[in-house]
């Protein structure tokens, strides 16, 4: 009789460091992630079964956690990496796994050895990420140390500046120096002061003036000269102004004013009208 024999697989576990995860981390639309097959490598699993495990699951990966690579994208990481793992005979592009869609497929594969590598992953991520803070930090300190040497450098300056300059006046000449000085601080206080008088002048007239224009060109006689007719709105900050309407035919041309307060118009306004005057007051808007 028989027996039946079960093959056993030897999977080679691999160590998850530092130095393995920054070989396998690529950059691809400014996010770092992780290729399927170092993903399948690292949990015991051939490419096609680890991507049977994440599809059977695909409701959890939303387009942040995991995408599949475009045919640029991937020729894009052949070009600049000759060693990735990249299989020719694959009928599917690639998919690559942000670190929110790792953490994720922690909760997808189950057994001994996904718990023992998720683990060893979430660790090496946080080493690796303290070592980025730790760098930022020591950049910081470096910036603000070289700010306080220069800032230190010309307060010497300064220092010395103001010792030479009490050494070579006496009091009186010094008294008139600070004296100077106030005198053309409040002079130009006064100047400020002028200046912005006549900057609230300028600004009140602008309110005034018409700057919100709306046209409409249409065929007032349906004629086969064209859109020759217009509708023209002019109006100021408080959507008071003007419709002009210019109706233009073979044989005669007409035209009308109508005049508009707060967007309102007391006259009847045709079609061609309200638009023209609904597009000046939305053109501040744009």
């Amino acid at each position: 009789m028989a027996e039946d024999k079960k093959k056993e697989i030897d999977v080679t576990v691999i160590e998850v460091t530092e130095e393995y995860l920054k070989e396998k981390l690529y950059k691809i639309r400014g996010k770092r992630v992780l290729l399927d097959a170092d993903l399948a490598e690292i949990y015991g699993y051939d490419t096609k079964g680890f991507n049977r495990q994440v599809k059977n699951n695909i409701e959890k990966f939303d387009e942040d956690f995991m995408f599949e690579l475009t045919d640029e994208e991937l020729e894009d990481l052949r070009y600049k990496n000759c060693t990735a793992n990249i299989s020719s005979k694959s009928r599917y592009n690639p998919h690559v796994f942000t670190e929110q869609g790792l953490y994720m497929l922690m909760t997808v594969l189950k057994g001994p050895l996904a718990v023992k590598q998720s683990k060893a992953l979430i660790r090496t991520f946080k080493k690796m990420k303290d070592y980025i803070y730790i760098g930022i930090i020591a950049a910081l300190f470096l910036v603000f140390f070289m700010l306080h040497i220069i800032q230190s450098s010309r307060i010497s300056k300064l220092m010395k500046r103001y010792e030479a300059f009490m050494e070579g006046k006496d009091a009186t000449n010094l008294a008139d120096a600070i004296e100077e000085n106030f005198q053309q601080m409040e002079k130009l206080e006064s100047s400020y002061q002028d200046a912005e008088v006549k900057m609230d002048k300028a600004l009140s007239g602008i309110t005034s003036t018409f700057h919100k224009l709306g046209i409409v060109k249409y065929d007032a006689f349906k004629e086969m000269g064209g859109n020759l007719s217009f509708a023209l709105c002019l109006l100021d900050d408080n959507n008071n102004g003007f419709i002009l309407n210019t109706m233009h035919g073979r044989e005669s041309s007409y035209t009308y004013i109508k005049e508009i307060e707060n967007g309102t118009a007391y006259s009847t306004l045709g079609e061609e009208e309200k638009q023209a005057l609904q597009k000046a007051i939305s053109s501040d808007e744009e």
